[in-house]
């Protein structure tokens, strides 16, 4: 940034892969989304994936010759409605997961420096992992990575009109319920959703791709709590002592702001992977028992 308030972020979805943006109400114009509120670009890159080429009688390369190109996005912050961006994390309509193709955007980054206006198109994104955060007395945020497959420099900014979440459509920590097994977590003091699509390109003879696709879903969820009696420890186990089989559990993920807008990410088939104690002779610091689950399905509503 140049100067304070000279950024523009902004993202839009597409009508099919590398496809215009999406006019969802039919006026003519496309909808552009803020995805977060207080939002951070952590990586903005491109990868020409340059090869040398060389000849036997010298020394240095008689030049570069580029492969594929890619390019990164990594973007966060604070949990917000309305979560546009599901619609390009969750390939089955934006509440779930199917096998086949993922949706893509474009994303808009600008800044207007000194002398002028520069704007980076990346076209063809689609996401590739996303974290859900949450911690005690500290806003929810989202840390999202994707990969994209085409982009342009323009002089002017794309998006008009770009939709940017409210102070009371962000979504406070103590908007938070979480359950598991039909138990709300007391004494939290930090989950995280993780949810890597690993989602990839199709290519064929060209350095741009021609589609995307779901990879393997491993949803896990972290909690970490305050220690207040043997449950966790019991579930890791299976009993009392270890079990041949661990039992699934369900769970949700429940956040409201303050408008009173509940979103809520529904955890099945949960399974504690890692269990530990954290802190256990500490005079300054309560015990803490991080539990690392694996969830087997995932949706939201």
């Amino acid at each position: 940034m140049t100067g304070a308030g000279s950024a523009t972020v902004a993202f839009g979805l597409e009508d099919g892969f590398g496809g215009s943006i999406v006019d969802s109400d039919s006026d003519g114009s496309p909808e552009y989304y803020l995805p977060f509120k207080n939002p951070t670009v952590d990586e903005l890159s491109v990868d020409n994936a340059l090869q040398r080429e060389r000849d036997p009688g010298d020394v240095e390369a008689d030049g570069s010759l580029a492969q594929n190109f890619e390019g990164g996005i990594s973007i966060s912050g604070e949990l917000a409605e309305p979560p546009k961006w599901h619609e390009l994390v969750f390939n089955d309509g934006g509440t779930g997961f199917t096998t086949g193709r993922m949706p893509s955007g474009t994303f808009f980054f600008g800044v207007d420096y000194l002398d002028g206006t520069a704007e980076w198109a990346a076209e063809q994104a689609v996401t590739t992992d996303v974290t859900v955060n949450w911690q005690q007395g500290q806003p929810p945020t989202v840390d999202w990575t994707l990969i994209y497959g085409n982009a342009s420099s323009n002089m002017s900014i794309t998006p008009s009109n770009i939709q940017t979440p409210g102070i009371s459509d962000i979504y406070a920590f103590h908007g938070l319920d979480l359950t598991i097994d039909g138990t709300t977590v007391s004494k939290l003091q930090s989950a995280s959703l993780s949810i890597p699509t690993n989602a990839r390109f199709h290519r064929d003879a060209d350095r741009h791709p021609t589609d995307a696709v779901i990879g393997s879903v491993d949803t896990t969820l972290t909690t970490d709590a305050i220690f207040t009696g043997p449950s966790n420890f019991e579930a890791a186990l299976g009993g009392t002592t270890p079990a041949t089989m661990l039992s699934e559990v369900s769970g949700s993920m429940t956040f409201t702001n303050g408008n009173g807008t509940a979103l809520t990410y529904n955890l099945g088939g949960m399974k504690p992977n890692n269990y530990s104690w954290n802190q256990l002779i500490d005079n300054d610091n309560d015990l803490q028992d991080p539990v690392e689950w694996h969830v087997s399905s995932l949706g939201v509503t």
